[in-house]
């Protein structure tokens, strides 16, 4: 789950009980490895072939976009009307140090549509 925050984090795995997660610090501590706060698809991919993952949900404003992690195809759209937190650690919530290196490392914080939109743009749905 890519989330805006612990609560969407949460309430997102709550509204998906059959799904099996892992926790967005692995995923994050591979970003801070490769020194990249700015996940791309390629990102996710490599990610996921070698955690052995198949889908990605976003967690965005107007609901969750689950994704094939390798092709970024638009799997399943479930409408949520989630109070929008006023800031959010980019590029998604984790409890490790920010990530840095690149275009994200100076940006630590944004606006819930700046998430959106930078998600949205990743799977074509701007």
């Amino acid at each position: 789950v890519i989330a805006p925050n612990i609560d969407r984090l949460v309430r997102v795995s709550a509204r998906h009980k059959n799904y099996r997660f892992i926790h967005p610090d692995i995923f994050a501590s591979a970003l801070a490895n490769a020194k990249n706060p700015q996940p791309s698809r390629a990102d996710f991919a490599v990610f996921c072939e070698q955690m052995m993952v198949g889908t990605v949900i976003l967690a965005l404003g107007d609901g969750d976009y689950t994704i094939d992690c390798r092709t970024f195809a638009l799997l399943g759209f479930a409408a949520d009307n989630p109070t929008a937190p006023s800031e959010i650690a980019m590029p998604f919530f984790h409890r490790l140090n920010p990530i840095t290196g690149g275009w994200f490392s100076s940006v630590r914080t944004v606006s819930a549509a700046e998430f959106d939109a930078y998600y949205k743009k990743l799977i074509n749905k701007e």
